[in-house]
């Protein structure tokens, strides 16, 4: 029953998110990373916070027409402070897709912007082939179908379950597997 449910929720999101994709199949409508020159904010001086959103009027950069593009955030696209490439790189949430290019193309005039693109849709492409594949429920709980979306390369990889099943200790197997 569980995974029944499990299978028909996994379905609806997979499909939902099919539906919600209207522009660009290979990128997150109303979404563009912008990588800035420094992650020291260049009119405050201060450093780009992890989780920390940004005004319009904030930002290093300027637009001509914000509006037109519905921008409804701006903010570190990375929480983790790992690198201070990650720390600049923000991420513009807008509602008018349509004009992604037009404001991919505004924002990279910047001399405060390294370069700015598309946030690219992580997406499953590869299913794993196996019929019994849905009863293996060791495989769910360490999340093997996206290793399998990772490191499948084509027909001649092999991935193979060694599992005996075989319980050592019982009365019948316990004298010949000692």
């Amino acid at each position: 029953m569980k995974k029944t449910i499990l299978s028909i929720a996994l379905f609806l999101a997979v499909t939902m998110m099919g539906i919600a994709q209207k522009i660009h199949r290979d990128y997150a409508d109303g979404r563009l990373y912008v990588r800035l020159t420094s992650f020291v904010h260049p009119k405050t001086g201060e450093a780009m916070v992890a989780g920390k959103n940004f005004s319009l009027e904030n930002l290093p950069f300027k637009l001509e027409n914000p509006g037109k593009y519905g921008i409804r955030s701006v903010k570190r696209a990375f929480t983790v402070n790992a690198s201070p490439e990650l720390n600049a790189t923000l991420e513009i949430v807008f509602d008018n897709h349509q004009l992604a290019g037009e404001l991919l193309s505004e924002i990279s005039q910047s001399r405060f912007v390294k370069f700015a693109e598309r946030v690219p849709l992580i997406k499953k492409d590869l299913v794993p082939n196996d019929p019994q594949y849905a009863s293996l429920w060791h495989l769910a709980k360490i999340n093997a179908a996206t290793a399998w979306n990772y490191f499948s390369t084509g027909s001649n990889v092999v991935i193979a379950v060694v599992d005996d099943a075989l319980d050592r200790n019982h009365r019948h197997c316990k004298r010949r597997y000692q």
